[in-house]
């Protein structure tokens, strides 16, 4: 009987998925690509990879870098345009060139194939574009990851899930709301854009109208000022961000929504213009004190933390163009650098409002 030299492709399945189990995501692409039945057996299995970190960055209009971490070893990638048509990928000290596409078409295709097998939880998603890459980049390079993503052959569609959402470059509505999504919103906690055009306003109305947006627990814009209306912000706990303009009655709406949400921590906002600014002091009360270019306001939490602590929220106007919501619980008296018998009479007064 002639000799059959061993091979993976004869193993049965469970011996064959014990060695995909131990393998980490450089062996596994590696193996996947030995033969077809291996291909198919990677497929259909859908092999964990265990990503935590997955970073994106258009460096410069003919270079994308991308970095993939897992709890042991991180991946850098390397993708240039090398002339019109031509693309070079490097990757563990290695070049290869392909011709005839453009770096947007790989990069984005790569990374869609192996996100293809993410089940576990990403801990950051990061999409970065440098001030000088065309808005088509990002589009292009949004679009071929969504492509690999999708498992077309099987019919498969896949959600990730991931904590934190990062987005840097021109804020575009489009290739944005395709990467959310993408990801499954009961996961995400945190949205952070950062805006590297010259357009200082940016509405985002299809954003906050996302089940991401409604359902996260921190958000940060940063470089643009919102063109949307301050309510958007009620249900958020903690954020940064810049708005066009606000009325008085959206700041108590605000206030009554924060001393509703015992979770509630800080919400920091610069704004262009309160539209009654006269009315604002009548209509939002008097500040319990001023400091320099800062009027100060305190106000009682009805309900005490899961702690059994009494907490309160104290409001900063600073320069007529500053708002800071934040809370405090009794024990932090001196964290805000106030007496603790001033605390427990601010804690012990009812709210002049109804909350």
């Amino acid at each position: 009987m002639p000799y059959t030299p061993a091979s993976l492709d004869s193993l049965p399945d469970r011996p064959l998925r014990k060695i995909f189990d131990h393998c980490g995501l450089k062996e596994k692409e590696s193996l996947k690509r030995t033969s077809a039945s291996l291909r198919h057996f990677h497929v259909t299995n859908q092999f964990d990879h265990e990503l935590t970190h997955v970073l994106v960055h258009a460096t410069s209009a003919n270079q994308i870098y991308v970095r993939l971490q897992t709890p042991e070893e991180d991946f850098d990638i390397i993708y240039n345009q090398s002339g019109e048509n031509d693309c070079t990928v490097e990757h563990n000290g290695g070049i290869r060139t392909i011709e005839r596409r453009d770096m947007t078409t790989i990069a984005g295709h790569d990374l869609g194939l192996i996100l293809q097998n993410q089940q576990s939880r990403i801990k950051e998603l990061t999409l970065a574009f440098n001030e000088e890459c065309r808005t088509t980049i990002c589009e292009q390079l949004v679009d071929h990851l969504m492509h690999g993503l999708d498992n077309h052959i099987h019919g498969q569609h896949v959600i990730l899930k991931a904590d934190q959402f990062w987005y840097s470059g021109i804020i575009n509505e489009t290739p944005i709301m395709k990467v959310l999504n993408k990801l499954q919103s009961e996961t995400l906690t945190t949205i952070w854009l950062d805006d590297e055009s010259e357009q200082r306003f940016h509405p985002i109305e299809r954003i906050m109208n996302s089940d991401h947006w409604r359902g996260t627990y921190e958000v940060y814009l940063n470089g643009f000022a919102v063109r949307n209306s301050l309510k958007n912000f009620y249900h958020i706990p903690m954020g940064r961000f810049d708005i066009e303009s606000v009325s008085t009655h959206e700041l108590m709406e605000l206030r009554a929504a924060a001393l509703k949400l015992i979770i509630f921590e800080i919400l920091e906002f610069t704004i262009m213009a309160i539209r009654d600014q006269r009315r604002f002091l009548t209509l939002f009360g008097k500040p319990r004190k001023t400091e320099g270019n800062t009027q100060i306001w305190y106000f009682r939490y009805k309900k005490k933390t899961s702690d059994n602590l009494r907490s309160m929220l104290r409001v900063q106007f600073i320069d007529k163009k500053t708002f800071i919501f934040q809370r405090f619980t009794e024990d932090q008296y001196e964290l805000i650098e106030m007496e603790k018998s001033e605390m427990d009479t601010i804690l012990s007064t009812p709210n002049k409002f109804k909350t």
